[in-house]
């Protein structure tokens, strides 16, 4: 029997492709060629797509990494200009911030821990032409004497033991945006000096590096200490708090601007039940009528946290003078809502602020108020403005 011929064809140790391209040509020969062609150019235009798709996922995984870095630096925000400004007082703040919003010069705010001296610093960022930048914060006071100058400046790699990779300064980091230095008062001696260079100059020196680089972002400092005082003690660089001392923005405390807190007892509840996420509860009158009377040593933070307090304990959507805290109830002075005392804050606030803007000077304030000096060394008695609450930054 027979046996029929192999159909196979003997290896000869050339590549298959050799083999193909020497078969016997026919009706079929060029399409089987075409079609390997093809199947080649789709499988390398397969894997270019491939290649290309994870180089973007790459650099878009590298951009997430930076913006979460930069939004775990930049402290988070409910939105929005967040200034209560009812009394006379705040709006001459916010007139002042609008003001400093349209130019790009150091702003310097003062004023007592707690009366929102960060919330001028947003909200001139908020009103600037640069409000989609970056705005980033830093308490000097929180950082290490030894890190402040790479916290600002940034460092090279290798510039000093860990210092394992390359970081940006937040100077140079903000962009075009702003940078709120907080308590810039406790900052060292050695990085005063650096800073005034870098304001001076627009530019900064990382440290480990030779050259400089430039930075564009606006600067706003801010203080609950008295700087010329600390000028005169030789723990603050003269030159320096001349260079910080551009525009000033000062924060009246919250006892001198009672007419503020029923607004801002609204605002303060209704942030706080928005994060707590329970609705926004009644008050008393006679609760709100204690908070008016405090003198609030703390300013809008311990109004704040007492209003926290306060939500935690409401019952029934209500919030009476028992959720209020017995120190609180207890502090309000006799006729605190009387009209002799607002007269009194009134009077107090308008004559400190031309007290400011004479540069402390009594003759002159005494001129511009069209009193005598006398009279108004009494009023200062009376409505104790003499000594530290008459200090005014020259």
């Amino acid at each position: 029997m027979r046996r029929k011929a192999s159909k196979h064809v003997a290896y000869d140790g050339r590549p298959h492709e050799a083999r193909i391209l020497e078969r016997p040509s026919g009706p079929s020969s060029p399409a089987s060629w075409l079609n390997l062609h093809d199947n080649r150019h789709r499988r390398r235009g397969e894997l270019a797509r491939t290649i290309l798709g994870k180089v973007k996922g790459l650099l878009e995984h590298r951009e997430l990494a930076r913006e979460k870095a930069r939004l775990r630096r930049e402290p988070q925000r409910e939105g929005g200009i967040e200034i209560v400004a009812h009394s006379p007082a705040m709006k001459e703040v916010m007139r002042w911030v609008r003001r400093s919003a349209a130019s790009k010069a150091i702003v310097l705010v003062t004023g007592e821990t707690g009366t929102g001296k960060e919330l001028v610093a947003r909200a001139i960022h908020d009103l600037g032409p640069d409000r989609d930048q970056p705005f980033m914060a830093v308490n000097l006071a929180a950082i290490p004497h030894g890190m402040v100058e790479s916290e600002l400046f940034g460092h090279e790699r290798g510039a000093f033991t860990g210092a394992d990779r390359r970081r940006e300064g937040i100077l140079r980091a903000a962009g075009s945006g702003t940078v709120f230095l907080d308590e810039v008062a406790d900052m060292p001696a050695s990085a005063q000096a650096k800073l005034l260079r870098a304001l001076e100059a627009r530019e900064v020196q990382p440290l480990g590096s030779d050259g400089a680089a430039p930075f564009g972002a606006r600067i706003v400092v801010a203080t609950h200490r008295d700087l010329p005082q600390r000028v005169a003690e030789g723990s603050f660089r003269a030159d320096l708090y001349y260079r910080l001392n551009v525009l000033r923005i000062h924060m009246p405390p919250l006892r001198e601007r009672p007419e503020d807190i029923p607004a801002l007892v609204h605002h303060l509840l209704a942030r706080h039940s928005t994060r707590c996420g329970v609705p926004l509860p009644q008050m008393s009158a006679s609760a709100l009528r204690a908070l008016c009377q405090h003198p609030w040593r703390g300013n809008v933070r311990e109004l704040s946290n007492v209003l926290q307090r306060a939500l935690i304990l409401a019952e029934g959507g209500h919030i009476g003078l028992e959720q209020i805290p017995s120190d609180v109830r207890e502090a309000a002075p006799a006729g605190g809502l009387a009209l002799r005392g607002a007269i009194d804050r009134s009077e107090r606030a308008h004559i400190a602020l031309v007290l400011r803007l004479c540069g402390g000077h009594r003759e002159r304030t005494a001129a511009e108020l069209g009193i005598s000096p006398a009279t108004l060394y009494r009023r200062l008695e009376r409505l104790r403005l003499k000594g530290e609450e008459a200090r005014v930054f020259a």
